[in-house]
Formats: structure tokens, C-alpha cells, sequence
């Protein structure tokens, strides 16, 4: 009988964020986790397109594990 195993590929989307937590953007680990909880997904990196300190908003572009269901034979 086949057997399933998880494949992952990586996605991007461009994200705005309404409040700019200051210690998240000067510890990458701790801005990962914040993006990772507040998206729902893995985030594997990120990339800060813009900062508004005035409206307290981010610009993130933001790329995370996306699971792949690939159907694999194993040989008995």
C-alpha cells in the first residue's frame, strides 16, 4: 500500500502589520515566533519592507513552510 509523507515548500506574502513590538524587531528568533504564532504557520524568514514608528504599522514581506502531501511507493 503507497505511503503519504510531508513535503514542504516555501510561500511568501507581503503582510501589514498594525503594532510594531520593538524587542520582536531587534531579536530575529523572537520576531520569527511572533509572526509564526500570529500567522498560524512556520515562518522560516522575513524581510521588514517598511516602518512607520507615526501609525505604528510594518511593512513585512513574510515566507514560511507550506506542507506538500506527495504520495511515495514503498518497495516491500
Amino acid at each position: 500500500s503507497p505511503a503519504y509523507k510531508n513535503h514542504y515548500r516555501i510561500a511568501g506574502v507581503k503582510i501589514t502589520l498594525d503594532k510594531i513590538d520593538a524587542h520582536s524587531l531587534s531579536d530575529p528568533a523572537m520576531m520569527r515566533a511572533d509572526l509564526s504564532a500570529r500567522l498560524g504557520v512556520e515562518v522560516v524568514s522575513y524581510n521588514i519592507l517598511a516602518l512607520d514608528y507615526i501609525n505604528d504599522m510594518a511593512r513585512v514581506d513574510v515566507f514560511f513552510r507550506k506542507p506538500r502531501l506527495e504520495q511515495k511507493r514503498i518497495a516491500a
